[in-house]
């Protein structure tokens, strides 16, 4: 071989090295921007890829919705709409997951419902399967009055719900009134599905009932508590003090003076006509405050009394005009006599009835106050109201007693065998007016207008 032919082959041979050299890195750049990761945890680990964080947020959410199911809709008290919240975060999950999968995969319908029934299952199974973390417990809720029939003795009772959760056994439940049992049983109890109690209980009043826990008169007021227990598990739940306020102490009336123009707007007194056309008759129930007397003229009452919600039964309610008084107007026929007689009364928690003198009667509480039934009816405001007539009992000027028997109906057998001072079973009240409306209506006479006689 030449020198010519050896440098041809020299440079031929440089040539081919530098052109293999070149092809390489072209095939190495190509390869770079072809190459798709073999798996998705690959994909994850790359440094820009953000595939793994929304995947890994998606499954946080998963486990919050499975977290909820086991917790909450396993639990004896569930949240409030928490299955739609349970079922919105299974919603998420499943978009957060598909975001993730979307660029290494083409994401069809298919996958999308396959992605969402998977996530479904999933956080179901914190319920559906039974995977519960439910912790030993026992709580007393829902505590109420279940008011019986009208005017039947013993009918009323106090009603609570006891759920247990857990395990199921057999629970003691205690009604106290100042720490002193007043009446327990024991029961088997199953386990609460957390909507429904394991067991609904109803005590009658009669067998616990002992004071007013609103009694103006500390020494007289009572607490109720209920406990339950199972084992080493117990708890205790206070009655609500307005629920248990059932006995009344004291009961009075109220003539309520009703004008011609309340009846008729149209009315017209000129000439000396007369301006009252009956009176409202009310009674007020319940404790009265110690040192709250009446004051002020005619209808303006400012009696206060602490409201009590029980089961009695008001009758002999009448009025009769006691004492004329000494004016040109005074009655003539007053001698103690019984001018207006109300039906019996029977009051059923706060709900009042009897047999009415006029068919549009209703039982109307305003604090205390009853408003009971008369012989024609005015409207005030957006209230009816009725009202005895002038003539069905005014004999003219002079003092009128109300008189009317309470008697309870749902009265404590603790204070048959004990009574205790402060509490009567029955009460006899008395509420006097000196009504004037003669004096009133006359022009030339200035009368008293005051309420006591």
């Amino acid at each position: 071989m030449g020198l010519l032919d050896k440098a041809k082959g020299s440079e031929s041979s440089e040539h081919h090295e530098l052109h293999t050299s070149g092809v390489v890195e072209n095939l190495a750049e190509k390869a770079d921007k072809t190459e798709k990761p073999s798996s998705l945890l690959a994909s994850g680990k790359a440094p820009d890829s953000k595939i793994n964080q929304i995947t890994i947020a998606g499954g946080v959410v998963l486990l919050v919705s499975v977290g909820i199911n086991a917790f909450m809709l396993g639990g004896y008290q569930p949240i409030p709409f928490i299955g739609w919240i349970s079922l919105a975060l299974v919603v998420s999950a499943s978009l957060l997951i598909l975001k993730g999968l979307s660029p290494i995969m083409t994401i069809t319908r298919k996958e999308r419902v396959t992605v969402f029934l998977v996530c479904l299952l999933i956080s179901g199974g914190g319920w559906l399967t039974g995977f519960r973390f439910d912790t030993e417990s026992i709580t007393v809720s829902e505590v109420t009055i279940a008011e019986g029939p009208a005017g039947q003795e013993g009918a009323s009772f106090l009603e609570f719900s006891v759920f247990v959760t857990g395990s199921a056994g057999e629970v003691t439940v205690n009604v106290l009134a100042d720490g002193e049992v007043m009446w327990t049983t024991k029961s088997a109890m199953e386990v609460s599905d957390g909507r429904s109690p394991s067991e609904v209980i109803q005590v009658p009043l009669a067998l616990i009932m002992k004071g007013n826990p609103s009694h103006p008169t500390p020494s007289l007021t009572t607490e109720y508590k209920i406990t339950a227990s199972l084992g080493e598990l117990s708890t205790s739940a206070p009655v609500d003090t307005t629920m248990m306020n059932r006995l009344a102490t004291d009961v009075a009336a109220e003539l309520v003076h009703v004008t011609h123009v309340e009846t008729d707007p149209n009315y017209n007194q000129e000439g000396g006509g007369e301006r009252y056309a009956g009176a409202r008759l009310r009674l007020n129930i319940g404790m009265a405050i110690p040192g709250v007397v009446r004051q002020g003229a005619h209808d303006e009452s400012q009696v206060s009394m602490v409201p009590v919600s029980g089961d009695y039964r008001v009758s002999l309610i009448t009025i009769k005009c006691v004492e004329p008084t000494s004016t040109s107007h005074g009655a003539d026929d007053c001698s103690d006599t019984v001018v207006w007689e109300h039906n019996e009364v029977t009051v059923n928690g706060e709900d009042a009835s009897w047999t009415p003198e006029l068919t549009l009667t209703s039982d109307i509480f305003d604090v205390g106050w009853l408003d009971l039934g008369g012989t024609a009816s005015y409207t005030l405001g957006d209230a009816s109201f009725e009202y005895i007539e002038r003539d069905e009992f005014y004999r003219g000027d002079g003092c009128y007693s109300i008189t009317m028997v309470l008697n309870h109906l749902d009265w404590p057998e603790s204070h048959k065998e004990s009574p205790v001072s402060g509490y009567d079973q029955s009460i006899t009240g008395e509420s006097r007016y000196l009504i004037e409306w003669g004096a009133e209506e006359d022009p030339e006479m200035t009368p008293a207008k005051t309420r006591g006689c």
